[in-house]
């Protein structure tokens, strides 16, 4: 998961360098950042058998699905816009119907 996750941040993120972002795009890069981050950690803490560091990594567990539910959403939202910015572009009739 935190694989997928961390191509999925590549993939956003590496493209907005060159210009201004929405605030969606912001979102998604935080959420999957962090989903990254808690996601190693939890791989890192199931190595120890100590109490402490179950606990701990059970913790960690949750963020980084909470985190990747949260990144969800604001890719809804960037998807949702870059199929309305291709609509508009579209120079034919896009769903030109049935006459």
């Amino acid at each position: 998961m935190t694989k997928v996750t961390f191509t999925a941040f590549l993939a956003i993120s590496l493209p907005s360098f060159h210009g201004s972002i929405s605030w969606s795009t912001h979102a998604f890069i935080i959420c999957t950042a962090m989903s990254v981050l808690f996601g190693l950690s939890w791989r890192f803490l199931t190595h120890f058998k100590h109490s402490a560091a179950v606990w701990t990594a059970k913790v960690a567990c949750v963020f980084t699905y909470g985190c990747l539910g949260a990144a969800a959403f604001p890719f809804v939202f960037m998807a949702t816009q870059a199929l309305a910015d291709a609509d508009e572009e579209c120079h034919i009739p896009c769903n030109p119907g049935y006459s």
